[in-house]
């Protein structure tokens, strides 16, 4: 009797840890599920599972998060060169950040300020997003906060 309440204190217990671990810390994940957060892969697994594992149903398995590949055609290099320089120290730490793939930003922003670094030193060498892009206006449109990384 004694090693079944074990097992039975044991699976509860266990039950317990994970519930608590599935929990959403942002109180604006309905809105933003259903503004396709959950799915879109403007934001990495890591960020959607930080701020709605709950909402997103990434918990028990129910779904598994992916990262998303953004695949574009770039057109062909030209010869033109960019302005080839980085405006500011900050650079090499938001390239290790993602800024230099990141479609979040318009190739003109990460051009702009960080050309050398993100290695867009010929025209054509960046290319946007356009559905990323897309899922940002409409975003913007329900005037929801975002998660920032």
């Amino acid at each position: 009797m004694k090693v079944k309440f074990l097992i039975l204190l044991s699976f509860l217990i266990t039950l317990s840890n994970s519930a608590e671990e599935c929990a959403d810390t942002s109180d604006k994940c309905s809105a933003w599920a259903k503004n396709g957060f959950c799915t879109n892969c403007f934001y990495n697994c890591d960020i959607r599972v930080k701020y709605c594992a709950k909402t997103c149903e990434y918990c028990t398995g129910q779904k598994t998060c992916e990262n998303c590949t953004v695949t574009t055609t770039k057109p062909p290099p030209t010869t033109t060169t960019i302005n080839c320089v980085d405006y500011g120290d900050y650079c090499k730490s938001w390239a290790m950040k993602g800024f230099c793939s990141n479609c979040f930003y318009k190739c003109s922003d990460r051009i702009k300020y960080c050309a050398k670094t993100c290695g867009f030193c010929t025209a054509g060498s960046c290319t946007d997003c356009n559905n990323v892009q897309n899922f940002k206006s409409l975003i913007s449109q329900t005037s929801l906060e975002l998660p920032q990384e």
